[in-house]
């Protein structure tokens, strides 16, 4: 994770141009398809990850997935910038045992409360990421 945040840091000062930026992201994906072969043991429980429209870091996640799956979870992956329909038809179809999405904004949260509110009757969701943290952090200083 922190090469990641520093290669993204140094893109957005400028210092590494897209290709460099391209490259990191292409191998750090390469390396996460390897930890997400089959595995011999059943798998158990089912988890869809994705990020909101417009969010488009989804490496973090996929890393998460593949800790799922290494401990046995049917890991669903709906990459980056997915409509919150197509997570409710995700969870809903798979009969899902949890949800999680990441973000790096805190607006990717909160402009989606009400489909996040009708995503959790179905099955728990976990919000992830910086944007995460940053509503975590708002709703505790309001409180």
């Amino acid at each position: 994770m922190p090469v990641l945040r520093e290669v993204g840091e140094g893109w957005e000062r400028g210092e590494l141009g897209v290709l460099r930026e391209h490259f990191v992201s292409s191998s750090f994906r390469g390396v996460l398809g390897e930890l997400r072969r089959p595995l011999p043991a059943q798998l158990s429980r089912t988890v869809v990850l994705a990020c909101p429209p417009h969010e488009r870091h989804d490496l973090p996640l996929e890393l998460f997935g593949a800790m799922l799956h290494a401990r046995s979870w049917r890991v669903v992956s709906l990459g980056a910038n997915t409509p919150m329909t197509a997570v409710a038809d995700a969870v809903r179809l798979l009969d899902a045992d949890a949800c999680v999405l990441a973000g790096v904004r805190r607006s990717a949260f909160e402009s989606r409360m009400p489909s996040l509110t009708r995503l959790g009757r179905r099955a728990p969701v976990f919000l992830a990421g910086q944007g995460a943290l940053r509503l975590v952090a708002r709703e505790s200083a309001a409180g």
